[in-house]
């Protein structure tokens, strides 16, 4: 997927060092909170009656999980056009 394909949320830096955001995220990320996080995500989206990001500390949390995510996945896209670029040399 060539690196046009994302968006330019990334700094220059991170461009330069996509290992920096993979290493940032798994080390600030609890994988349990992750997974509760997506299920009340899923949760909150199918149903109406839920109340799961009813506070704004919650509504934060879930905004700053999720440009992490958005950051995880372009710095892995980044890893992916690299290895390519090197198999293609």
């Amino acid at each position: 997927m060539p690196i046009l394909n994302y968006r330019a949320d990334l700094s220059k830096e991170e461009m330069e060092d996509p290992a920096y955001i993979v290493k940032s995220f798994l080390a600030d990320t609890n994988v349990k909170e992750l997974r509760i996080l997506f299920s009340d995500i899923l949760e909150t989206c199918l149903t109406s009656g839920d109340l799961a990001f009813n506070t704004g500390k919650k509504r934060f949390n879930l905004i700053i999980n999720l440009r992490n995510i958005e950051c995880f996945i372009q710095a892995v896209g980044l890893f992916i056009d690299n290895e390519n670029d090197s198999y293609q040399s």
